[in-house]
């Protein structure tokens, strides 16, 4: 941010993994129809400062999570995935939280219906990263599916998102058809609760 309010128009951004900061910037930059270039908020062009930011008060998006699904395919007779679903949100530093659902047991399919209070005062900065995990894989970035969704853009309401496989190509994401979250996204005013 502080080189953008000085002026600066364009980056490069390092590809060569395809990662949770290339899906966040992804989502961030598909407001814009992944030009590159997105014009500045309201506030950078007014008589913003570069030192601070100016007073906001906080907002609570409220994150409902309903299920998740995981195909199990040829393999479901000797591993099933226990699914949980990670949501991050990442944007300034005053706008960034984690928040994690239960996990299944051996079936692919999550039933939470589970609410989660995430505070957001610069919305237009900021990018919801939907996770689905597995519990048991043996890496702690265990990722089986993910959306990324630009808070800017994003409209209120109840969404069945299917998910971006997460390592497969960088030129053309793949959605799986059979690996989706539903949630349920609403905005309410004032500071959400500590320890989300």
């Amino acid at each position: 941010m502080h080189a953008w309010s000085v002026g600066a128009s364009l980056a490069a951004l390092n590809w060569q993994l395809w990662d949770a900061a290339i899906w966040i910037n992804q989502a961030f930059f598909s407001q814009a129809n992944y030009c590159g270039y997105m014009l500045k908020p309201g506030w950078m062009t007014s008589g913003f400062c570069s030192s601070g930011l100016p007073q906001r008060d906080a907002r609570t998006l409220r994150v409902t999570v309903y299920s998740a699904h995981v195909h199990q395919g040829k393999l479901m007779g000797f591993r099933k995935d226990d699914p949980y679903v990670e949501l991050k949100l990442k944007g300034l530093p005053c706008d960034s939280g984690t928040a994690k659902t239960e996990h299944a047991n051996d079936t692919g399919r999550l039933v939470v219906n589970k609410a989660f209070d995430l505070c957001v005062s610069f919305p237009e900065m900021a990018v919801l990263l939907v996770l689905l995990k597995d519990l048991n894989l043996p890496h702690s970035d265990s990722v089986l599916g993910y959306a990324a969704l630009p808070l800017a853009t994003l409209v209120p309401g109840e969404y069945k998102l299917v998910l971006f496989e997460p390592y497969v190509s960088m030129e053309h994401p793949k959605q799986h058809r059979n690996m989706w979250v539903k949630l349920k996204i609403e905005w309410q005013q004032g500071v959400a609760a500590a320890g989300y």
